[in-house]
């Protein structure tokens, strides 16, 4: 121990590869001694730890947790601007060896195999951005600054590093050419502010390919380091530079008492504080990176209450769900406007009437559906009306419903899917002569029949009207109502047409086939991509009159339309920033352009 007390003097006259030093236990002591109260949120955090141990520690439920992770590549020369492929190794490590994957765990002494864990925690390299937008994870940032110290430098921009991603939804590591001797330091949760939250790597002990330290070539540092972002300590508990070295602990009930860390490869056992041999292959220890190879179960409970706790808004994070396919929207034959719609309106036949709700002829019912059937599995992205009429006296809605089939007879059943919808806004797409289209937050999965429509909230106040087809029109769908008594019944024999008659309603179906840009084969050019909303369109000299199409990316129509001229222009800076696709038709010519608009 009392040569570890002048780890800093003595390891700074060695290169990387010496020994293990890591910095988050000096990097936590300077966070103290500028905040007063981190020694105070370390001890309610660690409350709170203890109280999630107790109450799940016999609950046998298996749940595995999955990290977002963002890697910052922070270089001066090439040598650190390490490649895409050596912080894919270090992901890789950092899974193997939190889910017991790693084959050297069979080297753990008989005495603590029983003890060597799977944590159940996985990561991945973030797959969207914060906003939604497709990422591969790494960031990189070329710097002015030699190295970096153990400090904030490294995580700003203005100071010559990179800024935080939200680090309450991913994890945050900065890999750069880090001062020696440190390999790396991370922060405990609550001892630092967000922007500064995350783990710091030396590009030399990053991975285990590429130009890496003879000693520190298997990942280990990483994996180190983020046992430190998710409350871990060194297993011997941080009290070298007390008067009693066995006197610390690490809070882990399994990982016996230690006297201080040992270094490169030792041969077990080599005994300390009355145990039977210090665990100097746990990860948290210091040896080298061959050496290492477990974490124990009371480690892993730490850690999982952790991600329960200090770091619960983790667990809400997408960044590991990839972005949806890009989808082609399709629709499902039905009637919309055109020949032989017409409009009825309750109070034709009605001079009572205070309210009226769709062109059927109807007075006070509640909901209109009308009625689909898919033969295969799709989603319904959204609903296209055709009303006709809508009013409010005050700031009236109307919902816009998808339900199952599972109703008595065949009828409306449970609602599946539903957004509000303001009345107003749809008067006001009426009185320019636009359909109103209305995209689920959520959209539903449909196999078979369902039914798409709405429900007024408020009949008899509130209006609504929308186009129903004549007597000479065969369609094969079929229009429901909803009564004042909530009894659906379907649209029979009404004002003698003897046929069962469909309402203005179009479901948005959309199935996962991917739109790819095709540059051999475009006839159209779209540019600036990226734009910050002015997009223009060379149509070759093919056809003035080509038609467009936009979707975002998960397969909403958001805009279409006709070029008039060979050289065109759309101004989409309204639209939300964002990946849209657009499709080109050139009489029987597609093209497709994938186009990233940014503000």
């Amino acid at each position: 121990m009392k040569i570890f007390i002048f780890t800093i003097l003595l390891l700074s006259q060695f290169h990387l590869t010496a020994q293990r030093f890591c910095g988050t236990a000096d990097y936590l002591n300077e966070l103290k001694k500028n905040n007063n109260s981190i020694s105070a949120n370390q001890d309610l955090l660690e409350s709170r730890i203890q109280q999630f141990i107790s109450e799940n520690s016999n609950s046998g439920q298996r749940v595995v947790y999955r990290i977002p992770v963002v890697v910052h590549v922070v270089y001066n020369t090439d040598a650190e601007n390490i490649s895409d492929a050596q912080v894919q190794s270090q992901i890789d490590v950092l899974n193997e060896d939190y889910r017991k994957q790693n084959a050297d765990v069979n080297l753990t002494p008989s005495i603590y195999s029983s003890l060597a864990a799977d944590c159940e925690i996985e990561f991945c390299l973030a797959t969207r951005t914060i906003d939604n937008l497709p990422t591969n994870g790494i960031t990189r940032t070329l710097t002015t600054a030699g190295n970096f110290g153990m400090g904030n430098a490294v995580k700003q921009a203005a100071t010559g590093g990179k800024d935080a991603w939200n680090s309450t939804r991913y994890l945050n590591i900065w890999v750069c050419d880090l001062s020696d001797p440190v390999l790396g330091f991370a922060t405990l949760p609550g001892t630092t502010s967000a922007p500064f939250d995350g783990v710091v790597i030396d590009y030399r002990a990053f991975g285990r390919i590429g130009n890496l330290s003879a000693s520190y070539n298997k990942g280990r540092t990483c994996t180190h380091e983020v046992g430190h972002w998710f409350n871990l300590i060194h297993n011997w508990g941080d009290d070298e530079n007390s008067a009693d070295d066995c006197a610390g602990t690490d809070n882990v009930n399994d990982t016996p008492n230690q006297a201080g860390p040992r270094f490169g490869c030792p041969t077990f056992p080599q005994a300390s504080c009355g145990n039977s041999g210090d665990m100097s292959m746990n990860f948290m220890d210091y040896t080298n990176d061959a050496c290492m190879y477990m974490f124990t179960t009371g480690q892993k409970n730490r850690m999982i209450a952790a991600i329960n706790s200090s770091r619960s808004t983790l667990l809400v994070s997408n960044g590991c769900e990839p972005l949806p396919a890009p989808l082609v929207c399709d629709t499902l034959d039905n009637v919309i406007g055109g020949d032989g719609l017409t409009e009825y309106l309750s109070n034709e036949f009605d001079s009572l009437a205070n309210g009226y709700l769709t062109g059927t002829n109807s007075y006070n019912d509640i909901s209109f559906a009308e009625k689909f059937s898919t033969n295969s599995g799709k989603q319904i992205n959204g609903l296209l009306f055709d009303f006709s009429t809508a009013s409010t006296s005050g700031a009236g809605i109307v919902l816009v419903r998808v339900w199952d089939a599972s109703g008595p007879n065949g009828s409306p059943g449970v609602v599946i899917s539903q957004k509000s919808v303001s009345l107003q806004l749809i008067a006001n797409q009426i009185s320019n002569f636009e359909l109103t289209q209305v995209d689920f937050d959520s959209p539903p999965y449909i196999n078979g029949g369902f039914y798409a429509g709405f429900t007024m909230l408020n009949p008899e106040e509130d209006t609504i009207a929308i186009f129903s087809n004549q007597d000479d029109e065969v369609n094969t769908n079929t229009a429901w109502l909803q009564n004042a008594d909530s009894q659906w019944l379907p649209f029979q024999d009404t004002l003698a047409y003897e046929i069962k008659i469909s309402l203005a309603i179009k479901a948005i179906v959309c199935n996962p086939v991917g739109i790819d840009e095709d540059l051999e084969t475009a006839t159209s050019i779209a540019f600036p991509n990226p734009s910050s909303g002015i997009v223009n369109f060379d149509l070759k000299n093919e056809n003035r009159n080509s038609t467009w199409i936009a979707y975002s990316i998960d397969g909403r129509i958001c805009g279409k339309g006709v070029f008039n001229e060979t050289l065109s222009s759309l101004n989409i800076s309204e639209w939300n920033a964002g990946i849209y696709l657009f499709q080109i038709q050139q009489n029987d010519k597609f093209s497709n352009h994938k186009i990233q608009l940014i503000k």
